[in-house]
């Protein structure tokens, strides 16, 4: 384990130096990642906590296989289905519709004139220090689709299986609504990044050749911020909401760090996120807050539960 952990030396592998960098940077993303649902658990009143349900009041843990299990999942396909298509109407109609307009005209004469290249060479002769590519090479691993994504599917899924346990239960909404929100973000992150055509800096300039390119956008950026952004929405706490919002801005600055993206290309991905999720949450708040749904009683049978959100 040492040799993995070992900095660079006189002789040394650059496999092995390779292999210790990918690893620290896994470890960072990993622990990051770990945290954000913890994160979401600081809300105060959206779920009750272990405190406040006695065992007198909690239902007996249920079979994954039971009947009841697989009509709560068939009922909550459905109703995933339904907020979904309202995270769609929100996020291609309306006002935001007309923010992400407006982003993409403000960002017209940043990408089409010296000013991204000008915001580039200044970030990188001026800014941009080394010694912390460990760092960066995490904040790019959160924008990673094909890591990220079993994470939320399986946040999801844990919360729809113990959805009895409130800790998990909000673990299972932030994995919900993340991937609501990468859903509904992706088409415009893809028709912008295909449409615009604008290129990377080691490839070329930033300026707007449609179909010539597929880089106009930072898709890692897009898909690192909506988790942190999701969490945000999903505290109250004022500070921890701060602090998760900054880091919406952690895989967006690691791709201008890395030189991988112009400023305008990470403004267009972060503003994606920041809309997508915004989205969700107007879906959310539009839902009805008294819900009933059915519950299997210890005794055996069945009964009506009520759900109220306040």
């Amino acid at each position: 384990m040492r040799a993995v952990w070992r900095g660079p030396g006189k002789g040394s592998d650059p496999f092995s130096d390779s292999l210790s960098q990918s690893a620290r940077a896994w470890l960072i993303a990993g622990a990051i990642t770990a945290a954000l649902p913890c994160a979401a658990l600081a809300q105060d009143s959206d779920i009750p906590n272990e405190d406040q349900l006695s065992s007198e009041t909690s239902p007996l843990p249920h079979s994954w296989l039971d009947r009841s299990w697989l009509d709560r999942c068939k009922s909550g396909f459905w109703d995933d289905v339904h907020r979904m298509r309202h995270d769609f109407k929100h996020m291609y109609t309306g006002k935001n519709l007309c923010c992400l307009g407006l982003t993409v005209g403000a960002m017209y004469p940043i990408a089409n004139t010296h000013a991204d290249q000008g915001i580039r060479d200044w970030y990188q002769h001026h800014v941009r220090r080394t010694g912390y590519q460990d760092w960066t090479d995490a904040g790019n691993k959160f924008g990673e689709w094909q890591f990220t994504i079993p994470i939320y599917l399986g946040a999801w899924a844990v919360g729809s299986l113990f959805d009895d346990r409130p800790a998990l239960s909000v673990v299972g909404q932030w994995g919900e609504r993340t991937m609501r929100g990468l859903a509904v973000g992706a088409p415009a992150s893809g028709c912008l990044q295909i449409g615009l055509g604008g290129s990377r800096p080691e490839e070329g300039r930033s300026h707007w050749h449609p179909f010539q390119d597929t880089n106009s956008v930072a898709g890692h950026g897009f898909v690192g911020a909506v988790p942190f952004l999701t969490a945000a929405s999903m505290t109250r706490n004022r500070p921890l909401k701060a602090i998760l919002f900054a880091g919406s801005f952690y895989t967006t600055w690691a791709r201008l760090d890395d030189d991988a993206h112009y400023f305008s290309q990470c403004v267009l991905g972060w503003t994606i996120a920041y809309l997508a999720t915004r989205s969700v949450n107007q879906t959310e708040q539009e839902m009805p807050r008294v819900q009933f749904a059915p519950v299997a009683l210890p005794q055996g049978g069945a009964g009506l539960g009520v759900l109220f959100r306040f």
